[in-house]
C-alpha cells in the first residue's frame, strides 16, 4: 500500500466516525429538546387547565424533567374529571404543535387552553 493511499484511508476513517458521533450527537440533543419540549407543553396545559397550587405544578414539572425521554409522566390521575382530563389533553395537544405548525398552535391554545 502506498503512502498516498494509507493517508486517503486513514482519512477515510476519521471522517466516517467523526460523520457517526456526530448523528449520534446531533440525535441526542434533538431527543433532550423533544424532552423539554413535552415536560413544558403539560406544565401549560396544566397550569392553564387545572391551575391549583403553584408547589404542584412545579412539582409535575420537575418530576417530568426528571423522567426518561419518552417515559414524560404528562397525563392527569385518574381523580380528575373527565371533562377536565379532555380539555387538558386537547392543551396539551395544542402546545406540541409549536413546534411543528405555530399557527394552528396558536387557534388551537385560543380554543382549548382558556
Amino acid at each position: 500500500m502506498t503512502l498516498t493511499r494509507r493517508a486517503l484511508t486513514a482519512i477515510a476513517i476519521v471522517a466516517g466516525v467523526s460523520g457517526v458521533t456526530g448523528a449520534f450527537l446531533s440525535y441526542r440533543r434533538s431527543e433532550e429538546h423533544q424532552h423539554a419540549m413535552t415536560c413544558l407543553a403539560a406544565y401549560m396545559a396544566f397550569i392553564q387547565v387545572v391551575g391549583g397550587p403553584e408547589e404542584e405544578s412545579i412539582g409535575r414539572l420537575k418530576t417530568c424533567e426528571q423522567s426518561a425521554a419518552g417515559e414524560e409522566p404528562i397525563h392527569l390521575g385518574a381523580r380528575e374529571h373527565p371533562f377536565v382530563v379532555t380539555r387538558y389533553e386537547a392543551c396539551l395537544a395544542a402546545h406540541l404543535l409549536i413546534s411543528s405548525d405555530l399557527d394552528k398552535s396558536l387557534a388551537q391554545q385560543k380554543q382549548y387552553c382558556q
